[in-house]
C-alpha cells in the first residue's frame, strides 16, 4: 500500500514539475515576442490617401509629409514600394477632394 501512495505522489510531483517547466518556457517565448513587437509596429508606415483631379496622393498620417502620388492605385503602390521597399503601409484615412 505504501508503494501505491508513493507512486501516486511521485506521479503528482512529476506532473506538477512538467507543468511548471512548460509554463516557464511559454512565458519566456511570450516575453521574446513582446520585445520584438514594438520594432515590427515601428516598421509599418501609417498613411492618409487623398484623391484629387484623378490623381492619388499619399501622406504620412503622423506628420502630414508627402510620400507618393500616382494616376492609379497600381502606380501609387509602385512609387510607394520604390521609396519604402522594406516597409508595409496601413491606410488610416481616405479623402476625396472635389
Amino acid at each position: 500500500m505504501e508503494y501505491v501512495i508513493g507512486f501516486v505522489l511521485g506521479m503528482l510531483a512529476t506532473t506538477l514539475l512538467i507543468r511548471w517547466a512548460a509554463q516557464r518556457m511559454i512565458q519566456r517565448l511570450l516575453s521574446e515576442v513582446e520585445k520584438e513587437l514594438p520594432s515590427a509596429v515601428d516598421k509599418k508606415l501609417s498613411v492618409n490617401l487623398e484623391f484629387d483631379q484623378n490623381i492619388y496622393f499619399l501622406y504620412n498620417s503622423k506628420d502630414g509629409t508627402f510620400i507618393a502620388q500616382g494616376q492609379d492605385l497600381q502606380q501609387l503602390k509602385q512609387h510607394l514600394n520604390q521609396r519604402f521597399p522594406n516597409q508595409k503601409s496601413a491606410l488610416t484615412k481616405a479623402i476625396q477632394l472635389l
